[in-house]
């Protein structure tokens, strides 16, 4: 009872919110569906009839349903709101360490990030080297984006989407700020080149580029030796999921760079034993921004830094995090509404709803199919792919689809030596992090990010699943990174070959669908 009353003084704005949502809850069983009800049978106030106008559209259920879904949004935003504005405050009563928190030492941060300017040199020569591939591939693929279906995705709204300032109506609340993110700079680059095309790939092979330079950022931290960087950074870059999507105008390479950001930070973190919050905060924004699912992984190491750093009131924390997070995109959702006025709003029920389009059940329909996609697409064909024109079904338009989803892996001889030696090269580098994962938590943050993505791919976009790659590709690689076997002369040797039976098999599958 002691300890209870001790965290209510201590927590008095969390326990204040707590009681008044059980007892709003209360309130709402009791009474909210048979308000709705009398509205929709025209039996309540004047004022309370006018908010359904047109009773005929709908049943007395969607309406109820819509109603509990917004009670439930509303409640979940404005819970974020006090808690933000809650944490702002206590902030702002410790003026210096406020002062401090704004102005987080960046020059000692990128110091710990690179040691020297030789080293940043160093990583964005190799990022650059990636960047012009990309653009090589992405300007050869241009007049290909109109002949087919690339895994499912928008390409074909994004080349104008991003390019006009009018053209969002295809933004969905699901990528809460990826308009705000990506358009101006679009726009911008569009006045100089004058083709939508041309913007689309420069720009997108640029969010490429960026995820390359934070993931090999990531490589030199973990192991601070410059060729392992390189090897390490060359098997993500030649990846399939990364020669793809940054090279296909879309937004999974930007949210391949802000998943690996959090890392980085996670990282740095760990490394000076400090908890950065304004950075934190920063990367949440990005991550969420992008796309809302991959926050997850940005909560998942904020957790993880939080219980290995803080030594009291974790959970509040964690909570407190979450919340500023929402509360700071809710207000930049609101500037990109007045922007772009086709602007979705991220927290509204409409999001859910759209997004539970793609969720299926097949998992408990066909388990097998799905695991088996699951693997495929988690550990395989994401590194090195197989022929994409494999088995491919009759078709009923003009659009060729291209997609791994429920087709036999049809490998060149390279590409299968290249798929055998991968899959090798993981397996030793995983079992020998399994041995110590208990010592690491930032093994037990991958693997949780890992679990995370394969759950939520056994029901969203299960025959898409390649699409999403690039949320747990570099992942998979992280568990294939052990200090141990990258010491050996041979395994370092292993890769290297890998590299090049990688980069001859994937790009061979970029030929043919450039030569049709």
């Amino acid at each position: 009872m002691r300890t209870l009353k001790a965290w209510i003084t201590n927590n008095k704005v969390v326990a204040a919110l707590a009681i008044f949502l059980i007892i709003e809850g209360i309130f709402y069983l009791l009474f909210a569906h048979r308000i709705v009800e009398s509205i929709y049978k025209s039996e309540s106030s004047e004022l309370l009839n006018q908010f359904l106008l047109v009773r005929d559209r709908h049943t007395l259920s969607f309406y109820i349903q819509r109603t509990d879904r917004l009670f439930i949004a509303f409640n979940a935003l404005g819970t974020c709101i006090v808690l933000a504005l809650s944490a702002i405050y206590k902030q702002l009563k410790k003026p210096r360490r406020f002062a401090e928190l704004l102005t987080q030492d960046i020059k000692s941060f990128i110091i710990i990030l690179y040691d020297n300017k030789k080293n940043i040199i160093f990583l964005l020569s190799l990022s650059l080297l990636f960047y012009v591939l990309y653009l090589i591939i992405g300007t050869r693929l241009i007049p290909e984006f109109y002949n087919y279906n690339f895994f499912g995705a928008d390409h074909t709204e994004t080349i104008p989407g991003w390019t006009s300032r009018e053209y969002n109506q295809e933004h969905k609340g699901s990528h809460p700020l990826i308009l705000l993110m990506v358009d101006p700079l679009a726009i911008l680059l569009y006045s100089l080149t004058f083709s939508q095309e041309k913007t689309v790939v420069i720009l997108n092979c640029f969010f490429g580029f960026l995820a390359i330079l934070a993931a090999s950022t990531l490589f030199w931290l973990l192991t601070k030796n410059r060729v392992i960087t390189a090897i390490l950074t060359a098997v993500l870059g030649l990846s399939m999921s990364h020669l793809v999507f940054s090279t296909l105008p879309e937004t999974y390479a930007l949210a391949s760079c802000s998943a690996i950001a959090t890392y980085v930070l996670f990282l740095v973190c760990l490394r000076n034993q400090k908890i950065y919050y304004i950075y934190w905060i920063v990367a949440g924004l990005f991550s969420f921004g992008v796309t809302i699912t991959n926050f997850s992984q940005t909560v998942i190491c904020f957790t993880a830094i939080a219980f290995t750093l803080k030594k009291e009131r974790r959970a509040i924390a964690i909570l407190e995090y979450v919340s500023l997070v929402v509360f700071f995109a809710f207000i930049l959702s609101v500037i990109q509404w007045r922007i772009f006025p086709n602007a979705k709003f991220f927290f509204l029920p409409e999001t859910l709803e759209w997004e539970l389009k793609y969720v299926k059940i097949t998992i408990l329909n066909q388990p097998f199919l799905v695991i088996q996609e699951l693997l495929k697409n988690f550990f395989l064909v994401n590194f090195v792919a197989p022929s994409t024109f494999g088995s491919i079904s009759p078709q009923v338009s003009s659009i060729i689809p291209l997609t791994f989803f429920n087709r036999p892996l049809e490998y060149s001889f390279i590409g299968y030596i290249g798929a055998v030696l991968w899959v090798s090269l993981f397996i030793a580098g995983c079992l020998r992090n399994m041995l110590t994962i208990r010592q690491n938590i930032f093994l037990v943050a991958v693997s949780c990010s890992i679990l995370f993505n394969m759950a939520i791919h056994s029901f969203f976009g299960g025959n898409e699943m390649f699409l999403y790659s690039c949320n747990f590709t570099f992942l998979i690689l992280l568990l294939a990174v052990n200090r141990f076997w990258f010491g050996k002369t041979y395994f370092r040797v292993g890769v290297t070959i890998l590299i090049f039976l990688m980069a001859t098999n994937n790009l061979m599958i970029f030929k043919q669908i450039i030569s049709g």
